[in-house]
């Protein structure tokens, strides 16, 4: 890894990849059920199969830096093995 200017180790970035994904603007909160904290989220990010998006990654959206707020979920068909690929929702870094 590298080094901070106070000797400290940090995680460097890799170099950026380019994701093939749909966007749609999502400003809004999600409640899972009655009870639970809400999320809310600028994106949603619908990937093709076989793309992965982990949530330390830092994304790039419409010229905008964000951040993944809630993690890769990847879909499958119920009755067969198509797998249309895989959503992430993310929210704009402010600053």
């Amino acid at each position: 890894g590298e080094i901070d200017r106070y000797g400290t180790p940090v995680v460097a970035w890799a170099d950026a990849t380019p994701v093939r994904a749909g966007v749609s603007d999502k400003a809004t909160e999600i409640q899972f059920s009655p009870g639970r904290v809400e999320m809310d989220f600028d994106f949603a990010l619908y990937l093709e199969p076989g793309q992965t998006v982990l949530p330390a990654d830092l994304l790039t959206v419409r010229g905008q830096s964000c951040k993944v707020v809630k993690p890769h979920f990847e879909w499958q068909g119920l009755f067969t093995n198509w797998q249309p690929g895989a959503t992430v929702y993310v929210k704009a870094e402010v600053g």
